[in-house]
């Protein structure tokens, strides 16, 4: 996941990324939303510290003032827009242990798919990239000992990915969705 990738100019997309280990390094997000605007397209990436109340609450008044509208303009002035969410496998995985956090992703998945549909009639192309395992601080905030072993244990037997991977685009989302 260390190419950049090649989004068509006349994408207009919009991204909103949350996490509570990082936000997106140059060569993510930010950089991705700076191409498209400079291919004559609309991007707003919105990384998100999901731990730091103001700044939800900040994120969600950007959405809600430059996004949402911008998406429907967009699409209303007869060009696809696209919506592309961030998630986890743990939104579809039984993982005991992982109720809560397992609950959140699965709502974000979710809603991503409802969106889809309400806004798919008026050409918005919705789609929410669901990331697996990631090397991030969440094992010590995990308040179960026997899941924050769990995680840590994962994060050093298997190959999981880092954070760095989760703040640029995966390989799949190398086009608009839906193109």
């Amino acid at each position: 996941m260390t190419s950049t990738p090649s989004w068509p100019s006349t994408c207009n997309c919009w991204t909103a990324s949350t996490s509570s280990s990082h936000r997106p390094s140059s060569g993510g997000w930010d950089t991705l939303a700076a191409r498209i605007a400079a291919g004559g397209g609309t991007a707003l990436a919105v990384p998100l510290d999901v731990t730091d109340r103001e700044a939800v609450r900040t994120a969600a008044g950007q959405v809600c003032e430059q996004l949402v509208p911008q998406l429907i303009g967009t699409a209303g002035a007869g060009r696809p827009a696209d919506l592309i969410t961030t998630s986890s496998i743990a939104a579809t995985r039984v993982l005991a242990k992982f109720s809560v956090y397992s609950g959140t992703k699965a709502y974000i998945s979710q809603l991503t798919r409802l969106l889809r549909v309400e806004l798919g009639r008026k050409m918005v192309r919705v789609a929410t990239i669901e990331f697996g395992m990631v090397d991030t601080e969440l094992p010590d905030h995990v308040t179960d000992p026997d899941a924050s072993r769990l995680m840590a244990d994962l994060i050093n037997d298997i190959d999981v990915l880092q954070p760095a991977d989760v703040a640029k685009p995966s390989p799949s989302s190398r086009r608009c969705p839906g193109t």
